[in-house]
């Protein structure tokens, strides 16, 4: 299968990986095809782990973006409410507007000697408190921020010297064989030709059974070769991020069980189910968001 988008390097890489491994026994006594500047399959599987745990690393930060993204929107729910609260109480003539307003106010009646508690015993000292998380959990938002970015971007230069490799592989490869050899014939694709992508497929999703549960319509495509059930964390897909959960033949069965990035009650992931033809030309289907309860 030829690239088709960021998810599809490694794989790509280990098919040129097993290719070469054959050159270089053709070769005999020990040798080993090189493209020259001391590029051999030994640099290739170097970059192709640094791909590998730049994928990780993205996909380990983009999960931690996405909890402390909830996280922050819980506190600030809660905070808006307690806000609402002091309001509606009374205690002062003009509404706060913000949380930092009402700590001053709520400190200021309390030096003229008024004790003021919310619902269930809440008091100033409590919201403080929440403030304090808040601007904890805001701190980690920005780490993992940064941390998704420099590991996006160690992963795009992977990706890029990776697709040079493969190509001046492909470019020695031709060089060396003539047309009609078998080891020129089984050179594996690297970039997909021109070609129509096939129909998307109708996905559900669900939380059952302490599992997110995604199922599809089987597709008709006659080229058809397998699926991919792909995800990320969160309710907002990006396909540079997705990562590939399963791969399934095209008689089935069409359901994929997963807990990917669904750790806590209240975590969020999205799923998309590619259909792939054989030509590598897919299509993803709509997303579907999972919330665990």
């Amino acid at each position: 299968m030829p690239l088709a988008g960021p998810v599809s390097y490694l794989s790509v890489a280990d098919q040129f990986l097993e290719h070469w491994s054959r050159v270089n026994q053709l070769m005999g006594d020990g040798g080993s095809l090189e493209l020259g500047h001391g590029i051999d399959r030994d640099a290739v599987i170097k970059v192709r782990k640094r791909l590998m745990e730049a994928q990780e690393a993205v996909t380990k930060s983009r999960i931690a973006r996405e909890e402390e993204r909830r996280h922050l929107s819980d506190l600030d729910a809660m905070i808006g409410r307690r806000v609402m609260q002091f309001n509606l109480s009374q205690v002062t003539e003009a509404a706060v507007e913000t949380p930092d307003e009402l700590v001053r106010v709520w400190l200021a009646l309390e030096k003229e000697g008024r004790q003021i508690e919310l619902d269930g015993g809440f008091s100033r000292l409590d919201f403080v408190t929440d403030l304090s998380a808040r601007k904890l959990v805001a701190t980690a938002l920005s780490s993992s921020e940064r941390s998704l970015s420099s590991a996006r971007g160690i992963r795009d230069g992977a990706q890029e010297q990776l697709h040079a490799y493969l190509e001046f592989y492909r470019e020695r490869i031709e060089e060396r064989f003539p047309k009609g050899d078998d080891i020129r014939d089984s050179l594996p694709a690297l970039d997909l030709r021109p070609g129509l992508k096939p129909m998307a497929v109708a996905v559900f999703g669900r939380w059952q059974d302490a599992a997110a549960v995604i199922a599809w319509e089987p597709s008709d495509e006659p080229e058809l070769d397998h699926y991919e059930v792909r995800a990320m964390a969160g309710d907002h897909y990006e396909a540079e991020d997705e990562v590939c959960l399963a791969v399934i033949p095209p008689d089935g069965p069409w359901r994929h069980s997963s807990g990917f990035a669904l750790e806590e009650a209240g975590s969020i992931a999205t799923f998309r189910v590619y259909v792939v033809l054989r030509s590598g030309h897919e299509r993803g289907s709509q997303p579907v968001t999972v919330v665990r309860n």
